[in-house]
């Protein structure tokens, strides 16, 4: 009697069940009818393949699952590991199903998988055919009850559907076409900037740049100056200048000296609307404006100060002025292309700006005639011709103003 009371409890159980994962299980057809007893019948626990790992329970029966995926390549085996509860698998009553051609049926030939079991654990390898269709492909994990038959793909105790992503490997790096971001060999997906590209497809479709070649684009390297060039490259260039060969511009490590008058036109604009962003005077015809920096100490005994300037066009000539006074409260006036930042007292000897568009004042104290003493400051700017092409078409500009504070 208490069977037969058992027996259509779970008829009644059966149908219910049936009827709620119909839909959630839909286009394909349903399965996942319960177990008889959780603790008399196996259910799978855990279930592991490639990048899928889920850890279930008894209930409910039927797990909707294809969220999670696995990418397979076709011709290449991957392990299936089925851990059920404690209680062994009754003999080829865990199955795994596969619709490799997607025709949203489990029954094609080579869509069935049959575990073998060791206690309660199931495993065996899953392998795409080479005529497996590629993309999402959905893939069935059942187990039967010991009071039913084996599962089939509609039939089944428990059941938990995933999905797997069928994809090819053309350049052979071993990342799956479908999760690789650049379809030429990249094992490593190095992927500097984030954008969902691999770094050598950006290099090689002309996305980014890499000025020395290093396989890292120009974007991700250090750029402490702001040229849209990597450090290195600016140093290579010899259009920033690094003395003390650290790998590093001296323009960015230069503390001796105060940065003032230029040309991001906070307060004063620039000639022609030629401003720029960066801590640097109005912009010339390279397209960035020319910056003056202290690359040296501040000592009037030692004369060891080097006002440097970078950032002019190359082989033009150049002046460093220097004076006791910054024009306009420091402020600067508009002249020639640029602003002018100082009141000057000497004009130092005319300079060629190197190739890289540089320029250093060598023995400042010793040039300036005794015009420099310790503890009074001195402000100093570069002037240079910048020819026909100049933003403002006068042919000259200049940097931005250094004042440096001299000690004995």
């Amino acid at each position: 009697m208490l069977q037969a009371v058992h027996l259509a409890s779970r008829s009644i159980l059966i149908t219910c069940l049936a009827a709620a994962t119909a839909s959630a299980q839909a286009p394909y057809c349903p399965s996942g009818t319960g177990v008889v007893s959780c603790k008399m019948d196996p259910w799978i626990r855990r279930t592991q393949f490639v990048t899928i790992d889920y850890t279930g329970d008894c209930w409910p029966p039927y797990v909707n699952l294809t969220p999670m995926s696995a990418a397979v390549l076709r011709g290449v085996p991957n392990l299936i590991h089925v851990q059920l509860n404690n209680l062994p698998d009754p003999g080829g009553y865990t199955r795994v199903f596969v619709d490799w051609n997607q025709d949203l049926d489990f029954f094609d030939a080579g869509e069935e998988f049959i575990l073998t079991d060791v206690g309660s654990l199931c495993s065996g390898p899953i392998t795409a055919p080479a005529n497996a269709l590629l993309g999402p492909t959905r893939m069935r994990v059942s187990t039967g009850g010991y009071f039913g038959p084996p599962p089939t793909p509609c039939q089944a105790a428990i059941t938990q559907d995933y999905t797997l992503e069928v994809c090819t490997d053309v350049d052979g790096d071993g990342v799956l076409d479908c999760h690789d971001n650049c379809l030429l060999p990249n094992p490593s997906q190095a992927d500097c900037d984030g954008n969902g590209i691999g770094d050598l497809c950006d290099l090689a479709n002309g996305t980014h740049q890499d000025c020395d070649g290093n396989g890292v684009p120009d974007v991700c390297e250090p750029d402490c100056n702001h040229t849209g060039l990597p450090d290195a490259c600016d140093i290579a260039a010899g259009t920033s200048l690094d003395v003390n060969s650290n790998g590093v511009p001296d323009e960015c490590e230069a503390a001796n000296g105060l940065f003032f008058c230029g040309g991001e036109g906070s307060f004063v604009s620039c000639p022609c609307g030629n401003e720029t962003p960066y801590n640097e005077g109005c912009v010339n015809s390279t397209g960035r404006g020319a910056r003056l920096y202290n690359g040296g100490g501040t000592s009037v005994s030692a004369d060891d100060a080097l006002p440097t300037a970078i950032g002019m066009p190359p082989n033009k000539p150049m002046v460093f002025i220097a004076g006791a006074i910054a024009t306009n409260n420091g402020l600067g006036v508009p002249r020639f292309d640029g602003l002018l930042c100082v009141q000057p007292y000497r004009r130092y000897p005319v300079q060629l700006t190197t190739a890289g568009g540089t320029a250093v004042l060598n023995s400042p104290v010793l040039g300036a005639h005794g015009m420099i003493s310790a503890g009074v400051p001195t402000y100093f700017q570069a002037w240079y011709r910048d020819g026909a092409a100049s933003p403002c078409g006068t042919g000259a500009n200049l940097s931005n103003g250094l004042r440096i504070h001299f000690t004995p």
